[in-house]
């Protein structure tokens, strides 16, 4: 399905920075060492919601493309706030059965040396925090942040653990990336937000869905 973002950002107002998100993520995909991580318009979307003041939380960043996006929209935009990434970058999938040292679709190692090299290209090493640690147990404490993307471990009851962290320390939005059927896990972590108090459902499209503090 096609989104009419123009009709959209009717409804939802943080969708009328999807021309400039867009933008910036051809830039990336031009110049990344390695991929954005990106279908179904899922990094612009969440780009658009992260589009506010205040630190954005990202839990899994693979070569670090969203995280850029998220850095370069704040930038672009004049918004404050930093970046914070959580994420081992021990390969993709590290003791499951999906392990691999490198990304599966370029070939491309997932680690701190490829991220860096990857935040440096953009000039964003005082924008963008990177936590090389598991999301379980939390790493991060005392800190809250106006947005968070979960994007990190899809499967078992590793997608409701990080929501249960991230829940209590975002002000503003959370958004899931790959909410479908093909990941299972994915979905009961959204179904558990949905029925989360003080949290509402604000978007939902394609395997982006976005949950809004109320």
């Amino acid at each position: 399905m096609v989104i009419d973002y123009l009709e959209a950002a009717e409804i939802y107002k943080q969708l009328r920075h999807m021309p400039v998100a867009k933008m910036i993520e051809s830039t990336i995909h031009q110049r990344i060492w390695g991929r954005i991580a990106s279908e179904q318009d899922n990094a612009a979307i969440m780009a658009c919601f992260a589009a506010i003041e205040g630190d954005h939380l990202e839990i899994g960043t693979l070569h670090g493309g969203t995280a850029i996006l998220v850095a370069l929209i704040k930038k672009e935009l004049k918004l404050d706030g930093k970046v914070v990434c959580i994420d081992p970058l021990d390969g993709y999938y590290a003791g499951t059965k999906f392990h691999n040292d490198t990304d599966p679709i370029t070939s491309v190692p997932i680690s701190a040396d490829v991220l860096y090299d990857n935040i440096g290209r953009f000039d964003l090493l005082d924008r963008i925090e990177i936590v090389q640690k598991k999301s379980d147990p939390f790493p991060l404490k005392g800190r809250r942040f106006a947005s968070a993307y979960i994007d990190g471990d899809h499967w078992g009851n590793v997608p409701t653990i990080d929501w249960q962290n991230v829940n209590r320390i975002t002000d503003r939005y959370v958004i899931f990336d790959n909410c479908d059927k093909e990941h299972p896990s994915v979905l009961d972590a959204c179904l558990s937000a949905a029925f989360t108090s003080e949290w509402t459902t604000a978007f939902r499209q394609g395997i982006t869905c976005v949950f809004e503090r109320f």
